[in-house]
């Protein structure tokens, strides 16, 4: 409520009231919201500096799992990696060299894995330097697989090709292992074995 105020008058020793005039108080009004509206700004801006909102305390909540989630799935796939490692060792250097079949090249299972458009719609999210190594790492693992995949399909193609062959090959030789350098019959003219008194060549 506006105060009353008073106006003294030495000639006549007496307070008048002082009215003020429509233009005044519309000034007085108008400046009272200008200082409301003021405190109000600052107010919000400091709030909304120095202060979360729930929301905004959520959303760092979840930001916040989501980076722990991706580092755990980065720790998984490095583990991945060390057994796919072991996997291609063991390929390279025991079943591949079994089969007398040359290595995969270390070009060929660590190769390009496209451009980087591939990730461009990934570098204007937040974290997206975690997000896209992630989605890189992914994508190689990925294609390790694949090829160690097509050279298991390739070992045991060749595997059951060599059981094949193993199968047909003689299990009893001809001759006795004492006698497997030792010359049977001598070439030259001799007797037929089923015509006894016809003589003919051996060839050996």
């Amino acid at each position: 409520m506006s105060k009353i105020k008073y106006k003294f008058n030495p000639e006549t020793l007496t307070y008048h009231l002082i009215e003020r005039s429509l233009k005044s108080k519309i000034l007085r009004v108008l400046y009272s919201l200008a200082s409301f509206l003021f405190f109000a700004i600052v107010g919000a801006f400091l709030y909304s500096n120095f202060f979360d909102s729930p929301k905004e305390k959520m959303l760092k909540r979840e930001n916040k799992m989501l980076v722990f989630q991706y580092q755990e799935l980065e720790n998984k796939l490095k583990d991945i990696e060390k057994i796919l490692a072991e996997l291609q060792y063991r390929d390279d250097n025991i079943y591949r060299s079994l089969f007398e079949v040359e290595p995969i090249p270390e070009s060929v299972r660590k190769g390009g894995i496209g451009g980087a458009k591939k990730y461009e719609e990934l570098e204007n999210l937040e974290h997206s330097d975690l997000i896209i190594h992630t989605s890189k790492h992914i994508d190689q693992i990925m294609k390790q697989i694949y090829i160690q995949s097509k050279s298991f399909y390739e070992i045991v193609y060749l595997a059951k090709n060599k059981e094949k062959w193993l199968k047909s090959m003689p299990a009893v030789l001809p001759i006795l292992i004492k006698d497997k350098f030792k010359i049977t019959s001598h070439f030259g003219i001799r007797y037929d074995p089923v015509y006894r008194n016809i003589k003919k060549m051996h060839e050996g």
